[in-house]
């Protein structure tokens, strides 16, 4: 199959996006400070993927979960 075709699926598709656009979608999430106020304030584990459903932020309480910085 040619890479360029997307076999046909119910699923989202399974390419990846690069650590550089991941990271350009974070900034642009972070320059709407709201979201991210929400998501911090939020007492659940919240986290926003994209389209291809790679997380691009994960909010405090996830972070900490994870030994992660928050």
């Amino acid at each position: 199959m040619s890479p360029t075709l997307q076999p046909d699926t119910d699923f989202a598709p399974s390419a990846r996006m690069d650590d550089a656009r991941i990271q350009q979608q974070f900034r642009d999430l972070l320059g709407d400070g709201r979201i991210t106020e929400v998501l911090d304030a939020s007492p659940n584990i919240a986290f926003v993927t994209n389209g291809t459903r790679q997380i691009v932020y994960a909010n405090s309480l996830l972070q900490r979960q994870l030994g992660m910085e928050a």
